[in-house]
């Protein structure tokens, strides 16, 4: 008994026909459909007709290669290369309606747009696909490498033949842009060919630059096309063939919409629906302006008299009119992130810690050229947003802003699904601030015999996490016990905020003037290395271990991995988070100053001649206290 398709409102003397001519051939014609993903769409149509009259199938098509190693594919022909009418005559022939059609050989009557487009091959021969059986098929070559591909990347397909369904060359270049921003490189691929198509239509060009990654237009065979689509991180692309191509990989597929409706023309996947709105790609709009509402309070108690505007707008707005007191005012600008820190707040769930770790890496490095941090912006890249926990992170931040005397004037909240996990995240800011240029400070006010006072850091503040996590991993220690001497756990141990100075260093300077010389942050690289930053050369600054005891906390991480001194004290700032180089006729005074603010200081070294231009410009001596 053979399985015949079920005709939809046919005839009993079309399936007796059937019957009659099954020791024939099986030919699909689609000679016109000159569309390559219309095309390929087809597959799920061969297949039931492999399954119905159990033979394989020969097809007529423009796009060969599309059936190359398809099981339920005997052989292709171009339409140009056989005789359709003959085809008529001698064999089985199935014909799917033209693509921009209401017509059929048996006229039912649907059009394109109106259908999706893996069934309208199979109406048009009297059948209606079920769920399960939608799924295109292809059967790519094996792999072969293309040299100089990215480890890593993102697919685009920037150039597609009708214009109502393409997007901008500055829209594309846009996007590689930000991808470039984020270290992600960049692969093209597609068609870039000025010829018209079957439809006389001009084709957009691809006109712009990839700088970091690779440009393989018109370079590629489908089989290769498929295969990187495959492996990349994520594929960009229109309403287009190669959509359709990826729909049978495992990629994370982005679609760009088009005239037509997306549910019409997104690909298939049994059990995983390729999303093609904004928020079925990954990046949830309402949820985006719901973290931003949870934000607006925080947001509002870290600003200035000088911000214009709120919370919103493109651009945050500062009003710089009182820089015209100042005889030469100069900006400053400093950028920074919280590293892998933010692995240890995903870790334990605890996220409103970690954006005042992010102010001051930035506005501390500001102060120490004598510079006032104005304001600041963030940015948050997510997986998925969580609006609590973007709202969590933003109160961290306008907190810090708030210690730091700055103003958080905007920031940014990006979604990128398929390059980060759900549950990932990283955040990073820029301040601004501004210096007189007569009281900049830096190396060229330091002299021989200043003192250097330091300033103690509240933990191991947002530097050296990657040894940290490293250690957690190979002495199995647990971020939720609490070890012996210690009255918290390790992990919120390890996400202290990290100390903001810089309005205690700003009240340094406008106390002492010219006898305050420098500041210096010690952030990654430690005491010596930060210190030599701001040591003119013929100087040295010397500091005394034995002024200060090493923290509790450094000193259990760095016994339970038998981590090397040196390189302890060139990862970590073993207590001490800023450091201030004054004149020693004031270094009581500066002692007894930050005091009053509530922040404790020492004398915990000075500065020397070297002696010898090749000398270390800073270097630490004795044992530590305890």
């Amino acid at each position: 008994m053979v399985n015949t398709p079920n005709i939809v409102g046919g005839h009993i003397s079309d399936i007796l026909l059937l019957k009659i001519n099954m020791d024939k051939k099986v030919f699909l014609n689609l000679s016109e459909c000159y569309a390559m993903g219309d095309t390929l769409c087809s597959t799920p149509t061969v297949r039931k007709l492999y399954e119905s009259y159990g033979k394989k199938i020969y097809v007529v098509t423009y796009f060969p290669e599309l059936f190359d190693n398809n099981p339920y594919v005997e052989n292709t022909y171009r339409p140009n290369t056989i005789n359709i009418d003959h085809l008529r005559e001698n064999f089985i022939v199935h014909t799917t309606f033209d693509i921009l059609g209401n017509k059929t050989e048996r006229n039912v009557e649907y059009k394109h747009a109106r259908i999706d487009i893996r069934q309208y091959h199979a109406v048009s021969l009297g059948f209606m696909l079920s769920p399960d059986e939608m799924e295109c098929n292809y059967y790519p070559n094996e792999y072969e490498p293309i040299e100089n591909l990215p480890e890593k990347y993102v697919l685009i397909h920037p150039v597609q033949t009708w214009n109502n369904r393409t997007w901008s060359s500055s829209n594309w270049m846009k996007l590689t842009q930000k991808l470039n921003e984020i270290g992600v490189s960049v692969v093209s691929i597609g068609k870039d060919s000025s010829e018209k198509g079957f439809f006389n239509i001009d084709k957009p060009t691809f006109n712009f630059e990839i700088k970091n990654g690779l440009n393989l237009m018109n370079q590629t065979s489908l089989s290769q096309a498929w295969h990187l689509i495959d492996k990349s991180l994520c594929f960009v692309t229109m309403d287009s063939g190669l959509l359709h191509l990826a729909g049978t990989t495992d990629a994370e597929i982005i679609m760009l919409g088009s005239a037509i409706k997306p549910e019409f023309r997104k690909p298939y996947r049994k059990g995983s629906q390729v999303m093609a709105t904004y928020k079925d790609s990954g990046v949830d709009i309402d949820a985006g302006d719901r973290a931003v509402e949870l934000m607006k309070a925080s947001i509002a108690r870290a600003s200035r008299p000088e911000v214009m505007g709120g919370i919103g707008g493109f651009a945050g707005l500062f009003d710089a009119s009182a820089l015209k007191e100042m005889k030469q005012p100069l900006l400053a600008t400093s950028t920074d992130g919280v590293g892998t820190k933010t692995e240890i707040a995903r870790a334990i769930g605890k996220y409103d810690t970690i954006g005042e770790d992010l102010v001051a890496m930035v506005v501390d490095d500001l102060v120490v050229c004598g510079a006032e941090p104005l304001f600041m912006t963030d940015y948050i890249a997510v997986g998925k947003v969580i609006p609590e926990r973007i709202a969590d992170i933003v109160a961290g931040i306008a907190r810090g802003c708030v210690k730091a005397g700055t103003a958080l004037v905007g920031g940014e909240t990006a979604e990128h699904p398929g390059l980060l996990d759900e549950d990932e995240f990283d955040i990073a800011g820029a301040a601004t601030g501004v210096v007189d240029a007569d009281k900049q400070l830096g190396a060229h006010r330091v002299k021989a015999g200043d003192l250097i006072i330091a300033m103690p850091a509240s933990g191991f503040h947002a530097n050296g996490y990657s040894l940290i996590r490293h250690i957690l991993s190979s002495q199995k220690l647990d971020l939720a016990k609490t070890y012996e001497g210690f009255a918290q756990s390790l992990g919120e141990i390890l996400l202290t905020p990290t100390e903001i100075y810089s309005l205690d260093c700003l009240a340094l300077i406008k106390a002492q003037g010219e006898k305050l010389r420098t500041f210096s942050h010690i952030t990654g690289g430690g005491l010596a290395d930060n210190t030599a930053r701001v040591i003119p050369a013929g100087l040295t600054a010397k500091y005394d271990r034995s002024t200060w005891a090493l923290p509790a906390a450094t000193k259990f991480l760095a016994d339970v991995a038998s981590v090397p001194q040196g390189d302890m004290e060139r990862t970590w700032n073993c207590g001490i988070g800023m450091s201030a180089v004054v004149d020693p006729s004031v270094g009581d005074l500066a002692i007894r100053s930050l005091a009053a603010r509530g922040m404790s200081a020492w004398i915990a070294g000075v500065v020397e001649p070297s002696g010898d231009k090749d000398a270390a410009r800073s270097y630490l001596v004795s044992e530590y206290k305890g």
